[in-house]
């Protein structure tokens, strides 16, 4: 009997180990989703107000919307 305890409680280990590493990856993934979903927002904004205030133009001033 003993003899078969050490092998399950290591493959028991190694599955819990294994399935929290999992968990880990699908958070971080998450989070990186997260951002980039953020990213893009901002940079559309960003975008769209260069392109009806100050297209043509090299940078934006922000109070006046107007180019510069």
């Amino acid at each position: 009997m003993p003899d078969r305890i050490v092998p399950t409680v290591f493959l028991l280990a190694a599955f819990v180990a294994f399935a929290m590493h999992g968990c880990a990856k699908s958070r971080q993934d998450e989070d990186a989703r997260q951002l980039l979903a953020r990213v893009r927002t901002e940079f559309l904004h960003a975008w769209s107000n260069y392109e009806r205030y100050a297209w043509g133009q090299d940078a934006l001033r922000p109070l006046s919307k107007t180019g510069h």
